[in-house]
């Protein structure tokens, strides 16, 4: 899975350098690292209680944007868990109308062996900007995906707003999101509300957050069930 990764890294690349360039960006990465009490996927419920490790990045290069990211969940030996993701992502304006598109794969190997190791497919469009306004309030989505190997294929409605407020000397960002999502083999609700801020220690600045999910699904996977499922993840962000 490891090879499929860097061949998908490579294939995007050399798609993104044949592109008509338009923009032209500072590519990013961010370091993640806490605690994980459940991970949580298209609705399902991986199981966790370890600690997550990883990095992401933007690479935005003409006219599209690169995004991957690999993360490893350190736990007992039977609990823990790979994930791998690389997409390309662009902005839009149609009449008057900003949209955001990607798509993408992924990759979940786990230990667990109740649940299987899968690849996924998907693809995404936001609303970043409207006439009406809508997207000053909340920015919609709406995602298609499949799972390769389990055979699961659905769409997401997601709604998402981040506000930010002053308090304690700080200023903070928090971020409450709803998602609802149909399949052939399962419905979900996952309902979140993240806090963030930023923190300065030893002259580097990092963002230390917190956040709280529930998830109810109805998939027959005894292993990714989650009925009225809380978890929560506490963790650090570091942004290069």
């Amino acid at each position: 899975m490891k090879k499929l990764f860097l061949s998908i890294l490579i294939i995007g690349s050399c798609v993104l350098f044949n592109t008509q360039e338009v923009k032209a960006e500072e590519p990013s990465f961010t370091a993640v690292t806490g605690y994980a009490d459940e991970i949580l996927i298209r609705g399902l419920s991986y199981g966790g209680d370890g600690f997550l490790t990883g990095i992401n990045g933007k690479i935005p290069v003409k006219s599209l944007t690169l995004r991957a990211g690999a993360y490893h969940l350190l736990a007992s030996e039977e609990n823990t868990q790979s994930h791998f993701r690389i997409g390309l992502g662009r902005d839009w304006d149609v009449w008057g109308v900003g949209l955001n598109t990607s798509g993408g794969i992924s990759s979940h190997q786990i230990a667990d062996p109740a649940i299987d190791s899968s690849v996924a497919v998907s693809g995404t469009i936001k609303i970043t900007e409207d006439p009406i306004g809508i997207s000053k309030w909340v920015t919609p989505s709406l995602s298609f995906w499949k799972d390769v190997d389990y055979g699961f294929a659905g769409a997401t409605w997601g709604l998402q707003k981040t506000l930010e407020v002053s308090a304690l000397s700080k200023d903070w960002k928090i971020t409450p999101s709803a998602k609802w999502g149909i399949s052939d083999e399962y419905d979900y609700t996952h309902l979140a509300v993240g806090i963030s801020t930023d923190l300065t220690v030893f002259g580097a600045t990092i963002e230390p957050n917190i956040k709280v999910s529930h998830l109810d699904n109805d998939v027959d996977v005894a292993a990714l069930h989650a009925d009225n499922q809380t978890s929560v993840w506490v963790g650090f962000k570091y942004a290069f």
